[in-house]
């Protein structure tokens, strides 16, 4: 074994082609268990990959990692299993790997030399280029789409609301009998400020695992508003959903009946009261109504409509959100979702919509139990038995309303002692029994999917799902949130036939993720599933192999970033690259000495080299600096610089950066005028001299650089990509501004 420049282990004699650090399988590798990293408190964090999972390197295709291995020199690795070998990946490049998206127990993983010689054949590379270039036009233009509707909306105005402290809302504040969450409080700030400040119709999207209080949120700015003299209309999807919230309101809002005055449009209100509601809206009579797509009637008219809420955003078409807001197109719109946000939603609406997460559960409130267990006596008596026993209530899930009956009749069968009640969308009385079922009547509720959203019922702590595997991921996260809405343990059974070896993956992700806040990780797994281009109402080009998830969701966040920013006047634009490599003769790692927990160090590694900007990664060192001490060690110091430069590098378009003595070589795409004009900015003279424009090969050349110590190297480079990628956005910044001048200090004139 030798120690490679640019801190790369590999074999002496393995063909190369550049630096690769591939190796044969070595014998001491480090494994872990599955601790947290919690103490960090990274916000967006990116969960570190597990040993075991597979994983995809953008250049040498899906192996297995295997754990860190650490050299004589101290830095560590990660070791990805392949066919033919292991590869050792630096930890500064962890930002390389995603993992794959459908592991099925059959794992294709890949030959190290084929992959590379694979992605190296010039035939393969033009066929992976095209169906990038494909999919790149695609999403473009959907963005392009995107972009305009909401550019049209944001030049709409109205002005803010007047907002002066008012007794009545602080009452009405004080009188929620539980204390708001921070996450809460938070959401309930950027709604706010958006209604009393801002002179644009609010567009928010509230998103929160299920049960962490996003109605509280919209009643607290439904108050606002109907307090400044407008009415809130909020639009459910079921009929179920909206005659809970019609009770809630009328529960919170008792205090103030003058203030608020409520009217329901849904198909268990009677004619009479269908029709006095439509005509107090048209009035003014009624300011605060909650109903289903009965307030999509063209007969439904409104005075002077301030907010529409809209819940469970996701079960509503694009055109059926919009019918309402064509009536007014200056109301502010409050969507909500339970359902775990994919990333695809961030990803997708970054810079084009407000978006609030409620992250933070209830106080006292325990994460619910997921078990599997077979279809059988067994199973649901014991299921079933353990809640009744405690006192509780039970759903019972029947996918077809033409299996209810039977099923209740098994369960009653098991039960004899204890009432039964059914309920789907065909009863002609299924207010009356879910409202039966909720004041107590009756201990076991079998019903289908209906119970979905709007059932609050804290006394109900067990569901049992009959064939959940015909039930969507996100289907089944939102039944499982209907229990465990109390200080009690919630328990959610699914029950699958045959043996346990034939549970589908959505099961297994269910038992998996289950504690609080587990949304996310559920929508993430549901996103892979699914498939990213589905997801996004954007279809991807070529073999479904071609494009990995997390490789298609770069490429949409490059697009969005690019579409952004206004186009470049005065230099042809960088190029776009996946990532910054970079081998330079520094000794950059975290000293096993200063975090000794090796789990702790691979979350660390695989934190800061996904950091997305230098200001997260600024974050980011701050907290490891003050749970682990200052100063830093000048290894840990070093890797943190080193990422720094990537970040740099992959928003200035540079593919590599090399040291190859004498010279520093960086793979760099761009105009001779364009280096001329960024290097116009570094002081001294003498480091100027040093680029060396290589257009042929789509390199720069410092050349000397590679004589410096590796830690000058680092020193050097760090600093002219910092002034270069400010110089960058600068310009960037000054051409959107009329008038200015792209070249600071010059007065639109260049140097």
């Amino acid at each position: 074994m030798a120690f490679l420049p640019g801190g790369a282990w590999g074999l002496e004699g393995r063909r190369r082609s550049g630096l690769q650090y591939a190796c044969k399988r070595r014998s001491r590798i480090v494994r872990w268990g599955s601790k947290s990293a919690d103490d960090l408190h990274v916000e967006k964090a990116i969960p570190a990959i597990k040993v075991g999972e597979l994983v995809i390197h953008d250049k040498y295709g899906i192996g297995r990692f295997l754990g860190v291995d650490t050299s004589t020199t101290g830095e560590d690795f990660a070791v990805l299993d392949y066919k033919d070998g292991d590869l050792l990946v630096p930890m500064s490049q962890l930002d390389r790997l995603s993992r794959v998206s459908k592991d099925d127990g059959n794992p294709r993983i890949d030959n190290l030399i084929s992959s590379n010689a694979y992605s190296e054949n010039p035939t393969i590379r033009k066929q992976r280029s095209r169906t990038r270039q494909r999919s790149r036009e695609k999403v473009r233009q959907r963005i392009l789409d995107l972009q305009g509707l909401y550019a049209s909306r944001s030049k709409l105005q109205r002005p803010p609301i007047d907002f002066h402290e008012h007794e009545l809302e602080s009452k009405f504040n004080e009188s929620f009998p539980f204390k708001l969450t921070s996450g809460q409080k938070q959401a309930l700030d950027e709604v706010l400020e958006n209604l009393c400040e801002d002179d644009q119709p609010m567009d928010r999207l509230l998103c929160g695992d299920v049960g962490f209080g996003k109605t509280e949120v919209a009643f607290r700015a439904a108050f606002r508003m109907l307090l400044h003299g407008k009415q809130v209309a909020i639009l459910c999807p079921t009929t179920i959903l909206a005659t809970q919230h019609s009770l809630k309101a009328l529960e919170r809002f008792k205090d103030v009946p003058e203030q608020v005055r409520i009217g329901s449009l849904s198909r268990f209100v009677r004619s009479k009261e269908r029709l006095a509601t439509i005509a107090g809206l048209s009035d003014g009579s009624i300011n605060f109504v909650i109903g289903t797509h009965a307030l999509l009637s063209e007969s439904v008219k409104f005075k002077n409509l301030g907010l529409l809420i809209i819940d469970e955003e996701h079960r509503f078409g694009v055109y059926q959100k919009e019918q309402i807001r064509n009536q007014n197109k200056t109301i502010d719109t409050l969507s909500l979702s339970a359902t775990p946000i994919p990333r695809t939603l961030h990803l997708s609406m970054n810079g084009l919509r407000d978006v609030s997460v409620i992250t933070t559960p209830p106080e006292n409130r325990l994460p619910i139990i997921t078990k599997l267990g077979p279809r059988g006596n067994g199973t649901v008596r014991r299921a079933i038995g353990f809640e009744l026993a405690r006192g509780g209530q039970v759903f019972y899930v029947v996918r077809h309303i033409s299996k209810i009956r039977n099923v209740a009749l098994w369960i009653k069968d098991m039960f004899p002692d204890r009432r039964v009640i059914i309920a789907h969308g065909e009863c002609k009385d299924l207010e009356r029994r879910i409202n039966s079922f909720a004041e107590g009547k009756a201990d076991i509720l079998v019903c289908t999917t209906i119970i979905e959203t709007g059932i609050d019922m804290p006394q109900v702590n067990t569901i049992v799902i009959d064939e959940p595997a015909l039930l969507g991921l996100a289907q089944l996260h939102q039944l499982r949130g209907r229990v465990g809405r109390s200080e009690l343990q919630g328990y959610a059974w699914l029950l699958y036939e045959g043996s346990r070896n034939t549970v589908n993956e959505r099961l297994r992700i269910l038992e998996q993720y289950s504690g609080l806040g587990a949304g996310f990780e559920v929508a993430q797994k549901d996103l892979e599933l699914r498939g990213m281009g589905s997801v996004l109402g954007i279809e991807q080009s070529g073999k479904a192999t071609t494009m990995e998830p997390a490789d298609f969701a770069r490429m949409l966040a490059e697009e969005i970033s690019l579409a952004k920013q206004p186009e470049l006047r005065v230099l042809p634009p960088l190029p776009q690259v996946a990532a910054t490599e970079i081998f330079l003769p520094v000794d950059s790692h975290i000293p096993r000495d200063y975090i000794t927990d090796d789990h702790l160090r691979l979350e660390i590694y695989f934190q800061l080299a996904n950091a997305e900007n230098e200001a997260d990664l600024q974050e980011l060192a701050e907290r490891i600096g003050k749970l682990w001490g200052t100063p830093m060690p000048l290894k840990m110091v070093q890797f943190i610089n080193l990422i720094e430069m990537k970040i740099y590098g992959k928003s200035l378009g540079i593919s590599k950066i090399v040291a190859d003595k004498p010279h520093v070589v960086i793979d760099w795409d761009i105009a001779a005028r364009t280096l001329k004009f960024l290097t116009s900015f570094i002081v001294d003279e003498r480091d100027r001299n040093r680029f060396s424009f290589d257009g042929e090969n789509g390199q720069i050349i410092l050349r000397g650089m590679g004589l410096f110590a590796g830690d000058a190297q680092v020193a050097k480079l760090r600093s002219w990509l910092q002034s270069f990628d400010r110089c960058n956005r600068e310009m960037r910044d000054a051409e959107s501004r009329p008038g200015s001048s792209p070249f600071p200090g010059t007065g639109g004139q260049s140097s």
